[in-house]
């Protein structure tokens, strides 16, 4: 847990071991270490291949799916094909569905916007009430850190313990709406 947690900088420096780790059992990365398999987008290009792959073979199912996505968002670049299917799974999310599908929307929508497909994303933004605010936010800027748009982290960070800097999401929830994380 700690290493998921680790600065950017300290953690970048020990990708390349991780890395390899991740690669060898990624379903197990996935399972036991799920901020180090997203943070290893930190190390940059050379994962890029290994979370194309993940994404576009369609193995990974329920709330896991986000994980790919998020590494993608970190790395922050992808080819024409790769941005179309995470296009084409951006718009065929069932909100209402299972697998936690908010936090998958949110995952491909601050990716989509890492990516900068910000045009795309204003004119298939979800008009879905409360969680309209999130979004709106997003896309104005809010909650953006050097990593990405929302810290390229999804609505709502599940596993709370890595509520570090490094690994928070970019807004948090209060009374008054959304607002920047201020730690």
């Amino acid at each position: 847990m700690a290493i998921g947690a680790l600065p950017h900088e300290a953690f970048v420096s020990i990708a390349g071991p991780l890395f390899d780790a991740v690669k060898e059992d990624p379903d197990r990365a996935m399972h036991k270490y799920p901020m180090i398999y997203i943070r290893m987008g930190e190390a940059g290009t050379m994962t890029l291949p290994f979370y194309r792959d993940q994404v576009m073979g369609k193995e990974i199912r329920g709330w896991e799916r986000m994980f790919p996505v998020l590494a993608l968002c970190r790395i922050g670049e992808a080819d024409t094909d790769l941005i179309e299917e995470i296009k084409r799974r951006y718009n065929s999310v069932d909100l209402q569905g299972g697998g936690d599908p908010v936090n998958y929307k949110t995952a491909l929508f601050v990716t989509l916007l890492k990516f900068g497909q910000e045009s795309f994303l204003r004119e298939n933004h979800p008009d879905k009430g409360g969680r309209d605010q999130w979004y709106g936010d997003i896309l104005a800027g809010k909650g953006l850190t050097k990593t990405g748009p929302n810290n390229c982290m999804p609505e709502d960070w599940p596993l709370t313990i890595y509520a570090t800097r490094e690994v928070a999401s970019g807004l948090k929830w209060s009374r008054n709406g959304w607002n920047a994380r201020s730690n």
